[in-house]
């Protein structure tokens, strides 16, 4: 297992490492001299409150 910090809003980044463990498609898109950066996406916020009204 490889500890590689990371601080990207990426979707493979979790609690500041890399979590990705196998191979991914290089996306050309170079942030810190990281290929496989994928920016993640946003949570989505659910429209009704935390009791479901």
């Amino acid at each position: 297992m490889n500890l590689i910090t990371c601080d990207e809003n990426c979707k493979y980044q979790n609690e500041g490492y890399c979590q990705l463990n196998q191979n991914a498609a290089i996306n050309g898109l170079k942030v810190n001299g990281c290929s496989y950066f994928i920016k993640r996406k946003p949570l989505k916020k659910n429209k009704k409150g935390a009791d479901g009204n």
